[in-house]
């Protein structure tokens, strides 16, 4: 059943089949050890009732994970839309925006990106980070990864929280296309009111980046 993109998730209670997703196990799965996800569950563990924004799906370990932290969370799901990984022959420019929602006054503690960064070129990354920049809480911080291979899965990967520092990659697609191998300068020209925290490269071919908001 395909999810609607921009949804507000009471994670108070136990996830059901209708607002999360579970592993399927006939899909590629790797767990990789995250240090940078490790800064984030730090940061979270130390705020009452955080505000989270996932633009990934709604899993239902994260759902789990976030429910203990007694969040206010909303989730996106982005790689739904067909401007970014919801048609892998399209272009990875398209207009991301447009299947983003008001969030009124909230402000967010912090935000994931996950790997979603690699299936936008320049100006879809710029035009995304300047619309979540109005929701972002002084200090809030922003966990992106990086591809820094020639290519990626032709979807976006599906990212399950396994405690605060391990995530377990699931491939959503077989197939391979470009990646545009984002460095740290085009990054924060992308970014141009945070600041890079921490970074980890992976010796699976991701860089993670912790971001902190400065914008004021």
């Amino acid at each position: 059943m395909r999810r609607k993109v921009g949804t507000f998730l009471p994670v108070a209670a136990t996830p059901n089949k209708t607002t999360a997703s579970t592993a399927d196990p006939s899909r590629d799965t790797a767990v990789q050890r995250s240090m940078g996800f490790g800064l984030l569950a730090e940061h979270l563990r130390c705020l009452d009732r955080p505000r989270i924004l996932d633009l990934g799906a709604p899993v239902g370990a994260n759902l789990d994970f976030y429910s203990g932290l007694r969040a206010k969370l909303f989730v996106e799901d982005l790689a739904q839309s067909s401007a970014l990984g919801g048609d892998p022959t399209g272009a990875a420019g398209g207009d991301v925006t447009a299947a983003l929602q008001d969030y009124g006054d909230t402000r967010f503690h912090v935000m994931l990106a996950w790997d979603l960064f690699n299936y936008m070129e320049f100006h879809a990354l710029t035009a995304l980070i300047a619309h979540l920049s109005r929701y972002c809480e002084n200090d809030a911080l922003l966990f992106g990864l990086v591809c820094v291979r020639g290519s990626i899965a032709a979807r976006p990967t599906r990212f399950e929280i396994r405690g605060d520092q391990a995530l377990a990659y699931v491939l959503e697609s077989q197939g391979r296309r470009r990646c545009p191998q984002h460095g740290i300068a085009e990054l924060l020209r992308c970014l141009p009111q945070f600041v890079v925290v921490r970074t980890f490269l992976l010796r699976n071919g991701m860089q993670e980046y912790v971001f902190r908001y400065q914008g004021g």
